[in-house]
């Protein structure tokens, strides 16, 4: 685990600076589509969100 930790840590600051501005909703706009009518979409909570 302490190798995952450094991994964040050392990496925390760049992942912030490129993908800060990602416009979720154009992902949506592109996903959704995608789904069907009675389809689900399972989120795991890996990740940030806004």
């Amino acid at each position: 685990m302490g190798d995952t930790l450094a991994y964040y840590n050392k990496n925390a600051d760049a992942f912030v600076e490129l993908t800060f501005q990602v416009s979720i909703e154009e992902l949506y706009l592109e996903l959704l589509p995608q789904v069907p009518e009675d389809g689900n979409i399972r989120d795991a909570g890996s990740g940030l969100t806004e």
